[in-house]
């Protein structure tokens, strides 16, 4: 029993750190992604492992490819989650240690990107569709209220298409954890004033054309806390996104 918790234990190992190096980002000490360099200026807390250049070279091209898809559908969107606070703070895109990216869009486009016009534009785009299991328009949980796009023959990198609604009963812009037929399951984090969302502007950053919230800075203390522009804090190399995705068995293409 003991061996098989060892060879367990030793897959996960190896699995979840597929997609980065060895190398740590440390404060004020250049670091070099193709022929960028950068520099931490913010203390680490923790451990910052770097991505694999290829990856977030990978990374980058989803984030083009996706952001002209959707801007091409008339589609208004927005970096969020760890790929603003990138953006925004670090001026990456995207940090050395993330391995996703993330993005919000109106809950009013949410039936579009489920049904198959949009698998098939996508695929015109060289971008693939995935769905978490059985997730549709109409019933998902918070692990499938997300429309997620890959490189057309990838499983990585991933970048989540997420869904907002203007929240009428206290006048607030939220992040959809989830839906069925009749109720929305809201974030109880990802709660923004109109104001701070738009209206969206379009920054370059990184060498990108991307599009960031009216008050970038005011959304990410919300979600992240008042402490979020002095710090750094990496999540750890053993829940990576590279396991979940490995999996062909949960997902919709």
């Amino acid at each position: 029993m003991l061996c098989v918790v060892l060879v367990i234990i030793g897959l996960w190992r190896v699995s979840s750190h597929a997609n980065y190096t060895n190398a740590h980002v440390k404060q004020d000490l250049p670091y070099q992604v193709a022929n960028r360099t950068y520099v931490q200026t913010k203390p680490i807390v923790g451990t910052s492992y770097l991505l694999k250049t290829s990856f977030i070279e990978h990374q980058r091209k989803l984030l083009r490819k996706s952001g002209y898809l959707l801007t091409s559908m008339g589609i208004d969107w927005s970096l969020a989650g760890g790929s603003l606070l990138g953006a925004i703070r670090d001026q990456t895109l995207p940090m050395p240690h993330d391995d996703d990216l993330d993005l919000h869009i109106d809950i009013a486009h949410r039936e579009a990107l489920f049904e198959e016009p949009f698998k098939l534009l996508a695929a015109q785009h060289g971008l693939g569709r995935l769905i978490f299991m059985s997730s549709t328009a109409t019933s998902a949980n918070k692990h499938g209220s997300c429309i997620r796009l890959v490189l057309a023959g990838k499983t990585e990198p991933v970048l989540d298409i997420f869904f907002r609604r203007h929240r009428q009963s206290d006048d607030k812009i939220v992040k959809l954890d989830g839906w069925d037929g009749v109720n929305f399951t809201d974030s109880t984090v990802e709660i923004f004033s109109p104001v701070d969302i738009f209206p969206l502007r379009k920054r370059r950053i990184d060498d990108l054309d991307v599009f960031v919230p009216s008050n970038a800075d005011r959304v990410l203390r919300q979600q992240y806390g008042p402490n979020v522009f002095e710090e750094v804090r990496p999540r750890s190399r053993y829940i990576s996104h590279h396991i979940p995705f490995a999996l062909p068995c949960i997902w919709q293409r």
